[in-house]
């Protein structure tokens, strides 16, 4: 038993490093490719680092390899692998999802072209009047809760990559979290910034 514990020790020390190297490489990019085993099931490590690269404002695109290994792929079971992983992403629901086969060169190159286009979506840079007249028609669409007349003074970018917000609002009591995802929502559907976060800076006045 001593030879298996110190073996059991080694692969502890050994899955430790890799998180440590997946973590510092996460902290040092502009875009995670968070790469999983597509016959095996997703785990608490695989959401732990793509929670991480949200926290921390990276694009991230998730990558299930080894697609060759799953048995009787056809539209159906592909819909449903999506959906799963959709599902266990919902905190990320901007996540692009691509199903790759490493040894057998399925959809390497659609990786990079992702990457690509995240990197456009990051540095996606939208006019202070434009983002005016957006909020005001968000204001009116969906008044925010348990608030009368919220005085949103300020509605601008303050910077990209990753893209930032700045709201500034007359208010005794701030506007609920729930609000705030209400906007990023209207900001995708409007703007787009697939595979990244959005960050907001929020600032009120009482």
């Amino acid at each position: 038993t001593a030879g298996i514990n110190r073996a059991k020790n080694r692969q502890v020390e050994l899955g430790e490093k890799s998180m440590e190297r997946s973590l510092e490489a996460i902290r040092k990019a502009h875009i995670a490719v968070l790469v999983l085993d597509a016959s095996q099931p997703i785990n608490k490590q695989d959401l732990h680092l793509a929670g991480v690269a949200n926290d921390h404002y990276k694009g991230l695109i998730l990558v299930m390899n080894k697609w060759d290994k799953v048995p009787n792929k056809d539209a159906k079971i592909i819909y449903q692998y999506t959906r799963e992983v959709a599902d266990l992403f919902a905190f990320m629901k901007w996540v692009p999802i691509i199903f790759t086969s490493a040894t057998k060169d399925i959809r390497l190159k659609e990786i990079l072209n992702t990457a690509l286009k995240i990197q456009q979506e990051r540095r996606k840079r939208i006019p202070t009047g434009e983002l005016k007249a957006f909020m005001q028609g968000c204001l009116r669409k969906n008044p925010p809760p348990m608030l009368k007349n919220p005085h949103i003074k300020e509605f601008e970018q303050a910077d990209t990559n990753p893209p930032t917000f700045t709201i500034v609002a007359k208010t005794k009591k701030w506007i609920h979290f729930s609000y705030l995802r209400y906007i990023e929502n209207q900001l995708r559907k409007r703007y787009g910034f697939k595979g990244t976060p959005i960050k907001f800076i929020k600032q009120q006045i009482k």
